[in-house]
């Protein structure tokens, strides 16, 4: 073989190779490609992109990647996952400051990533209709679940804080499946009807269970989802709380701060009464798209619109705003367990 002709064929296979990771490029990012992760160290004040991805051929970036969910992974608050739409799945060892692909799983949708809690390197991923697991941080996966009707995908998982071997799954059509053994088997445990858009385990109190639905509200298990609690009508005062955006929750599971098409509203006693959070726009009249509260300050909470976001450090009494330095949605807020200064934001081009 020429010369010639093997760098034609290495050319081919570089092409391939970076095609594969969809709107990761190399240097300078091509104009519009304003998105993937901004992180803070000044609890939202200043922002920077963090999307550096070290490749053979030099730096590359996902400034133009479609952010879908970030999670901690819960033993090392340095370990971020990203699942992406349509990109696959990238996750960073060293807080964001330089990014990896998982080459194995190629392109496409993954909706949840859940780390568990006695082994950092098993992550269990929503790839579609599929639900994929890994024993060695991320090198090799394993095909868990397979859902075989059409349109119906896997839209969260959860891993049981007290007991890894038992992961929960929540799907488009409502369905709430649980594996006790590590994701080998599963049970239907619920029909909610309605897509599941999260799914919280209480991480101390065994049995608890909170799952929210797009259209239909909060629902709560004490005795690990054998049965439920409708919180809709405690929550029926507050038009338009049933569509639910987001969820979060302190670290000890009692404070609950719910968006939704109302507003924000807030539980102190976990879910059993709730009041509203006063916002700078009026109830109904602004689309948010993530929150997170700081989980040892329930009082510090961050949300955002699709070109602002938004800081309280009063439990919502008074509000700072920011102009997102994108064009893009903040899609995904996390606030770093260990130093709540660092704020990582996820960004996506919404239609």
């Amino acid at each position: 073989m020429s010369m010639k002709k093997m760098y034609i064929i290495f050319g081919v296979l570089v092409f391939i190779v970076l095609g594969g990771l969809g709107c990761v490029s190399i240097g300078t990012a091509p104009q519009g490609s304003d998105g993937g992760v901004f992180k803070s160290s000044d609890k939202g004040e200043t922002w920077a992109q963090s999307n550096a991805v070290p490749t053979a051929k030099g730096i590359g970036n996902l400034n133009g990647i479609a952010v879908a969910n970030l999670v901690f992974d819960p033993q090392d608050n340095k370990a971020i996952y990203l699942g992406s739409a349509g990109s696959g799945l990238f996750y960073t060892w060293d807080a964001g400051d330089n990014w990896k692909y998982a080459e194995n799983l190629g392109v496409g949708n993954i909706n949840s990533v859940a780390i568990a809690y006695n082994n950092k390197c098993t992550i269990y991923i929503a790839a579609q209709n599929k639900i994929l697991k890994t024993i060695d941080c991320a090198r090799s996966w394993q095909n868990q679940y397979f859902d075989t009707r059409p349109n119906v995908y896997v839209s969260y998982l959860a891993v049981n804080p007290l007991n890894s071997d038992t992961i929960y799954a929540g799907l488009s059509t409502g369905d709430l499946l649980r594996s006790a053994d590590k994701g080998e088997s599963w049970a239907i445990i619920n029909r909610f009807n309605n897509k599941i858009q999260k799914i919280y385990i209480h991480p101390k109190t065994a049995g608890l269970i909170f799952v929210a639905l797009q259209n239909d509200g909060l629902w709560k298990s004490a005795d690990s989802g054998k049965s439920w609690a409708d919180l809709r009508q405690k929550m029926g005062q507050f038009s338009g709380s049933n569509e639910v955006y987001d969820v979060d929750f302190d670290k000890d599971g009692k404070t609950i701060y719910l968006t939704s098409n109302f507003g924000i509203i807030v539980s102190e006693d976990s879910g059993a009464s709730w009041r509203k959070i006063d916002l700078l726009t009026p109830p109904n009249g602004a689309k948010i798209y993530s929150l997170a509260i700081n989980p040892n300050n329930s009082k510090e909470i961050y949300y955002s619109t699709a070109s602002t976001f938004y800081s309280s450090f009063d439990g919502g009494k008074n509000w700072i705003t920011k102009k997102l330095l994108t064009s893009r949605a903040g899609v995904d807020i996390m606030v770093d367990p260990e130093n709540s200064n660092i704020i990582y934001l996820g960004t996506r081009k919404l239609n």
